[in-house]
């Protein structure tokens, strides 16, 4: 429960890490190959060992945690053997996370369509 905790209080960070990760991974193979039209859209995601990588980077967990064991209680492979960690970033919410935002989704719809209306 502490472990889930600490991701969700994390996710700004670790989705820009997983993305630094994502771009730069993409970029150093793809691009040589696609030449100067090439345009570097993440992927979305990684492989095991660089989620297991990033987890310890942005957690700040001792060098020796065993993320990498911890990954298939975590997170799943796609069909490529990858890790995405959108879909593994989006399994820790929050009810309260969720009311609040739809609560500001609802608000700001409502402010809009009242200055359209004017």
């Amino acid at each position: 429960k502490e472990l889930r905790a600490l991701i969700w209080a994390h996710r700004p960070r670790l989705l820009e890490a997983f993305q630094t990760f994502d771009r730069t991974s993409l970029d150093s193979v793809v691009q040589e190959a696609a030449g100067p039209d090439y345009d570097p859209d993440i992927t979305g995601a990684v492989e095991p060992a660089i989620w297991a990588r990033v987890l310890g980077g942005a957690l700040r967990t001792p060098a020796d945690f065993p993320w990498a064991e911890l990954r298939p209680h975590l997170a799943e492979l796609t069909a490529d053997g990858l890790v995405s960690y959108m879909d593994f970033l989006s399994r820790f919410r929050n009810p309260l996370e969720s009311w609040l935002t739809r609560a500001w989704c609802e608000t700001a719809l409502d402010r809009i369509a009242h200055a359209v209306d004017r």
